[in-house]
């Protein structure tokens, strides 16, 4: 037996096996321990524990049942999910055999929270006799895992690029679930709430996922705005939030001014303005907006007021000065919320001396010792500067006559006396006029001294002192009890005569205005002249003969000293007038209601007032003014010297109504007349003559209603020859001729507005548009022009070479056209449909001319770019609603460039010409290049048509794409007098080309047929197509099944066609005329036209044959096709054969002719042939002899 070691005697190997085996023993607890977790983990692959899931979860069990039987399977394999909080399965897979199991859980809908996801395997065993048996093995539990679920509630936000601020903003939100595995999948009724700025809004959306909200803003400025939605949690979702931004944009305004628009002075004006919202679409349009700031401008001061509920910003100012048209402006410059505005007019500053003043008494009785004297020395002093003035002419009311026979002596007598007083003057008059049949002519000897100082605070100090006609007075003007001014009024003959000495000898300025006010018996006309020296000093001498009557007046004026003087007056119709015992205190107030937007009535008296003015006083000047009521200025003017001469004339209303005239003319010396009239009825007419040359002469006519211009007449001159006549008729039509050029011309008539004006040196600006029409021109070097401003604008100049803009605002078109160097004669027509016409005395070197309109006016563009280099003397332009025209008479423009388009142009190869024009719904642009263009006619309409006359002989390119099959075509090289045209009609499609001499190469595409003919494109060439009997309805072959072609040519060309629907192509086929058509048919034949011989004109009746030299035609028939290969000679004459199909057995086998008319003549190499299919067997059939070999009859 072995050996057995003794116990203290231990076998140390053995004591060694047994620690090995106490070490895996240990571990076989420990595994026994650990493997199960690790099975139950490992046995669902793609989950763990604690995981988050949501949507479409794959739950699978990796191993499943494992089976090693040899026969059988017993294994298998299940799982499942349950909702931890309730214990309620949710979902279970299962599995018989072995493998792992595969499923896919669904989570949409479930509640949120903890699932347990469990799964068990069952193995199977071999088992039995020799392991052919199987036993299935105890479950066991592969899996036990928790896992949390969390499907979440998207939404996406959408809202409008831009919102106005305060208006509504229109929310859209989307909401769709985010899941694994799950896109774009709605999800209704979801709970969202929509945060804009402070508002939240709350919508449930619909079964599509889909809600809105209208969120009404509050007046937010404007910038980016952030709108966030936010999807409430439930049950099922976890709601996430979404945003968009939208851009707030200012709410628009609109600011009128509705304060004081003419004022006296030294009153208050109110400077008043509303602002309104006038945002578009918004129920708060025509709100006042209150609460902000506008400015109020006079002149150079401004200062800002607030708005109050009305929206009124007003403040009070007091206007002094002389009389004259201060801008007034309302400036609000807008905030972060409100955008800004403007409104400008002009405030009328009325003339103080137009105003009675208080009542002084002169200085008579005060000095009564010097007066003889004084008077002696004032007729000295006068007189010896002019000697006696000679009658004006000017016709006196008879009146006048009779009161100068009454009162003749009257002054010399009271001169003599030397000491009267006031009183004495009084008792002279009544005893001379006591019991006289003319006793009332007393009154017309008194008179008053109307005399206005201008203060150095810029006030104005108005007085006025009674008096008598040939009395000569003292007068206190300035108010400090010493005399000022000594003044008398005479009558010399039938002319009365202002004489006027200064009384200081310090040389004190005095700037002053002294005017006689006088009137007539019997007539209630009031008549003022005098001196208007209030911006520079009196004159030391003054005196002036004066004649005034409503119609105008005539003055004598001589007079000392070196500051500038105006010789002024007025006729001021029936009024009333106050009383001399009612001082008039000058300066008041005028009072406004609580709505200062209403001006009052009769701010001022009624009166028409001139004022002729000198930039120093003269020694003598001739003027005669015509001052009737149709709104006009005469005059004529003389001097002795060079002199600056101004003349103002204001026919006023006395309310809101005035219009003003002011004119200027430089270094006159001698004799000059002006004559200015602007009227609705009549338009602008002005005339200019002089003995010499002027610097320049400048006139302007402004009718201003409530502030705002009426009617306004412009016209200035620079180096001004001797004569020059102006007229421009109500009716647009007028013109200007001169005796010599003018340096720069301009001038401007408009109504219901401003003229508009432009800022280049020579232009001509149109506007008509919303009631306000204008017309305005600028021309250096000016010699002559004629205008005409009706519908189609036409304006010949004769001028300096210059450029030359003209720009043209008609409603909704703009036109701007730019002459880079206009000649000397130039005539320049517009159209109020886009069309341009000019014609010169010479080449311009560039035209280009910029259109827009909305109205689609410019063939369906909002543009239309128009540009021309090296243009001959004539050049017309015509665009309409088809197409687009040129006529250069005969001679080329070097270069031509057009573009029509929305926004974005079409751009034509660099090196190329043509014409591309794309068509859309909503969407026109049309681009052409044209080197060396004659003329141009581009019919763009549903048949396109084009005329292009060229002498450069480039490649030229045309495209026309409509949105349907587009269409092209290269022309290498361009001819003269090229015509093109595509016709589209009873079914067939036509092709007609022209020219003046045949050229390279014309390859087009038709949509569909395309090709090319050359060797060359003749100069005349006809391409017909069509599917039935169109091209050749003459050949008597109804709806043919080949349809039916055309080709006739001016000369021998190489013709390739491929129609890519199948029809007729046609390679390399040599040609000069080729008819063809037929209806052959598989079953039973049927006739087949041919012709190259051209009839009528030289040919007649008898035609002239043009054989065809190669190529080949072929012709898809359906199931059927046929080459036609005539060869080198072949030729046909109205030749036409009747084919019938031979049979065999039912089935065609061939075709043979049964008749003929006219000629055919083949050639060796002539073939016909017809494929075809029998039976589903293509076989084919040759035709060659049928229409070669058969007895014909002529037709």
């Amino acid at each position: 037996m072995p050996h057995r070691p003794s116990p203290r005697h231990r076998d140390p190997l053995r004591g060694a096996r047994r620690r090995r085996l106490g070490v895996l023993g240990a571990s076989a607890v420990v595994l026994a321990g650990v493997l199960p977790t690790l099975g139950a983990q490992a046995a669902v692959s793609g989950l763990t524990a604690g995981q988050e899931i949501s949507g479409i979860v794959a739950v699978n069990e990796a191993r499943g049942g494992d089976n090693n039987c040899i026969a059988q399977d017993r294994s298998s394999s299940r799982l499942s999910v349950t909702r931890v909080a309730d214990g309620q399965v949710v979902h279970t897979a299962s599995r018989n055999g072995s493998g792992a199991l595969s499923s896919t859980w669904d989570t949409l809908g479930q509640p949120l929270g903890s699932y347990r996801v469990q799964s068990w395997t069952r193995d199977s065993r071999r088992s039995g006799f020799a392991n052919l048996g199987c036993t299935a093995q105890s479950e066991v539990q592969a899996s036990n895992l928790v896992v949390t679920l969390r499907n979440r509630a998207a939404v996406r936000v959408s809202a409008p690029g831009s919102v106005v601020s305060g208006e509504d903003l229109a929310v859209s939100v989307t909401t769709s679930v985010q899941a694994n595995g799950v896109t774009d999948r709605a999800l209704g009724g979801r709970t969202v709430t929509v945060t804009v700025g402070d508002d939240e809004r709350t919508v449930t959306t619909d079964a599509q996922g889909r809600g809105s909200v209208v969120v009404d803003l509050p007046d937010l400025p404007r910038g980016a705005l952030e709108v966030s939605a936010s999807v409430a949690d439930d049950a099922s979702y976890l709601g996430l939030d979404g945003s968009t931004s939208t851009t707030v944009a200012r709410r628009s305004t609109a600011l009128r001014y509705d304060g004081t628009t003419r004022v006296q002075p030294g009153r208050k004006a109110t400077l008043a303005a509303v602002l309104t919202d006038v945002t578009p679409g918004s129920a708060r349009a025509g709100e006042p907006v209150a609460d902000l700031p506008v400015a109020l401008s006079i002149g150079d001061e401004t200062t800002d007021a607030t708005t109050d509920a009305e929206g009124v910003a007003q403040r009070t100012v007091t206007v002094e000065g002389q009389s004259r048209v201060e801008p007034v402006a309302a400036v609000f410059a807008g905030t972060e919320i409100w955008g800004p505005s403007r409104d400008d007019v002009k405030l009328y500053v009325g003339d103080a001396a137009a105003e009675p003043a208080p009542k002084e008494h002169g200085l008579i009785g005060g000095l009564t010792r010097l007066l003889g004297g004084v008077v002696a020395d004032l007729g000295t002093a006068v007189g010896g500067l002019t000697g006696s003035l000679p009658n004006s002419g000017a016709a006196v009311d008879p009146l006048l006559e009779q009161l100068a026979a009454q009162l003749g002596d009257l002054g010399d007598e009271v001169g003599r006396i030397g000491d009267p007083l006031d009183d004495t003057v009084d008792a002279v008059i009544d005893g001379v006029t006591a019991g006289s049949p003319l006793a009332d002519l007393a009154d017309a000897a008194r008179f008053r001294w109307r005399a206005v100082l201008a203060q150095p605070d810029g006030t104005q100090r108005a007085r006025e002192f009674a008096a008598v006609v040939g009395v000569p007075q003292y007068l206190d003007v300035t108010g400090d009890g010493k005399p000022d001014v000594l003044a008398r009024v005479t009558l010399e003959g039938t002319t009365p005569v202002i004489t006027t000495l200064r009384a200081d000898t310090e040389g004190t300025p005095l700037p002053l205005s002294l005017q006689a006010v006088v009137g007539l018996p019997g007539d209630a006309t009031r008549y003022r002249f005098g001196f208007d020296a209030r911006t520079s000093d009196a004159p030391r001498e003054f005196r002036a003969a004066v004649v005034l009557a409503p119609g105008g007046a005539a003055l004598e004026v001589a007079s000392s000293g070196t500051a500038p003087l105006a010789v002024t007056g007025a006729i001021v119709p029936e009024q009333a007038e106050p009383s001399d015992e009612t001082p008039v205190a000058s300066g008041d107030d005028v009072e406004l209601d609580d709505a200062p937007l209403e001006a009052p009535q009769d701010l001022a008296p009624r009166e028409q007032r001139f004022g002729i003015s000198f930039d120093h006083a003269p020694e003598a000047a001739r003027l005669a003014l015509s001052l009737g009521g149709t709104q006009q200025v005469a005059g004529t003017f003389t001097t002795q010297r060079p002199t600056e001469i101004g003349i103002q004339f204001t026919e006023d209303a006395g309310s809101d109504e005035v219009m003003v005239v002011d004119g200027t003319f430089r270094s006159v010396d001698g004799e000059v007349g002006v004559g200015l009239t602007g009227t609705e009825e009549t338009g602008l007419k002005a005339s200019v003559t002089s003995d010499v040359e002027l610097d320049d002469v400048t006139l302007r006519a402004q009718t201003l209603a409530k502030g705002r211009t009426a009617q306004d007449v412009r016209l200035s001159l620079q180096e001004v020859p001797t004569s020059i006549d102006f007229t421009l008729g109500a009716d647009g039509a007028g013109g200007l001729e001169a005796s010599g050029p003018i340096g720069t011309f301009a001038a401007g008539y408009s109504r219901g507005g401003e003229i508009v004006t432009l800022d280049d040196p020579s232009y001509l600006r149109l506007v008509d548009e919303g009631g306000h029409d204008s017309v305005a021109v600028r021309l250096p070097g000016f010699e002559g022009m004629t205008i005409d401003l009706q519908e189609t604008i036409s304006l010949g100049l004769t001028i300096a070479p210059t450029p030359l803009r003209a720009l043209v605002t008609q409603e909704t078109l703009t036109l701007d056209a730019r002459i880079e160097d206009a000649p000397r004669t130039l005539t320049l027509g517009l159209s109020d449909d886009g069309g341009v016409s000019v014609r010169g005395s010479d080449p311009i070197e560039s035209v280009t001319v910029e259109a827009t309109d909305q109205s689609g006016r410019l063939l369906g563009a909002d543009q239309l770019d128009l540009r021309l280099t090296d243009v001959p003397e004539l050049l017309a332009v015509e665009v309409g609603d088809d197409g687009v025209s040129f006529d250069t008479g005969g001679k080329a423009v070097g270069l031509v460039e057009v573009d029509a388009h929305s926004g974005t142009p079409l751009e034509l190869p660099a090196d190329k010409d043509g014409l591309a024009l794309r068509q859309r719904e909503d969407d026109t642009r049309l681009a052409a290049r044209v080197s060396g263009l004659r003329a141009i006619r581009a019919s763009l309409g549903d048949q396109p048509d084009v005329l292009l006359d060229t002498v450069a002989g480039r490649v030229f390119e045309i495209s026309l794409d409509d949105g349907g099959d587009p269409v092209t075509a290269t022309i290498d090289h361009l001819q003269p007098n090229m015509t093109l045209r595509l016709v589209e009609a009873e079914g067939a499609t036509r092709l007609e080309y022209a020219a003046d001499a045949s050229t390279n190469r014309l390859s087009f595409d038709l949509g569909g047929l395309s090709g090319s003919i050359a060797g060359p494109l003749p100069a005349r060439l006809r391409v017909c197509m069509a599917e039935d009997e169109a091209c050749l309805p003459g050949a008597g072959i109804d709806d043919p099944g080949i349809g039916s072609v055309q080709f006739d040519a001016s000369e021998y060309t190489t013709l390739d066609l491929v129609d890519s629907a199948g029809g007729l192509s046609a390679n390399g086929l040599r040609l000069q005329r080729l008819d063809l058509t037929g209806d052959l048919d598989a079953d039973d034949g049927g006739p087949v036209y041919l012709n190259t011989t051209s009839f009528g004109g030289e040919c007649g009746t008898a035609g002239c044959e043009h054989p065809i030299r190669g190529g080949n035609v072929v012709a898809e028939l359906g199931s059927a096709r046929l080459t036609f290969t005539p060869g080198n000679g072949f030729s046909a004459v109205d030749a036409r054969t009747d084919l019938e199909t031979t049979k065999l057995f039912g089935q065609t086998t061939g075709v043979r002719a049964t008749g003929g008319t006219g000629i055919v003549r083949c050639v060796s190499a002539t073939a016909l042939q017809v494929r075809v299919e029998v039976i589903g067997i293509p076989i084919t059939l040759n035709l060659r002899d049928a229409i070669c070999n058969v007895n014909r009859t002529p037709r």
